[in-house]
């Protein structure tokens, strides 16, 4: 009975380390796609060209939604939570192209309840919050 028990041990053992091996390069996969979704706007960020990086990161919203949707499965519990807090709080800010189109969606003006902020100061906050966003994503 005892040799019965340990030949399964050795059968089953290996089917459930490849098991767990194919979920984490599952998961490793996702995580290289979730970080491509978001590195030309990273490198955007960064970059000293002449645009206006709300134009960039509207534009690219369906892209980056695309990308969550399809990475979030792979977290879990706590990190999962505070993974979609990041995603919301970065969608939230960057889903309009300028604030003319923000004041339009909400009826309200830039002199009572916005300010308007330069666009280092935009890209520095957005570079902020894509990398809250791909640090649920590592490279192992």
């Amino acid at each position: 009975m005892k040799e019965m028990f340990l030949d399964l041990i050795v059968v089953l053992l290996p089917l459930v380390g490849g098991y767990f091996l194919y979920l984490h390069k599952r998961k490793q996969k996702a995580a290289s796609k979730f970080r491509e979704a978001f590195s030309e706007e990273i490198a955007q960020c960064k970059s000293q060209e002449q645009f206006r990086i709300r134009e960039v990161l509207a534009a690219s919203m369906l892209k980056h939604e695309k990308a969550v949707i399809l990475f979030k499965p792979f977290l879990k519990g706590e990190e999962k939570l505070e993974f979609v807090s990041a995603w919301t709080e970065y969608r939230m800010s960057n889903r309009y192209s300028s604030l003319n189109d923000f004041e339009a969606e909400r009826g309200v003006n830039s002199d009572g309840y916005l300010r308007e902020i330069s666009e280092h100061e935009q890209r520095k906050k957005a570079l902020s919050q894509l990398s809250s966003l791909i640090r649920y994503a590592p490279i192992k």
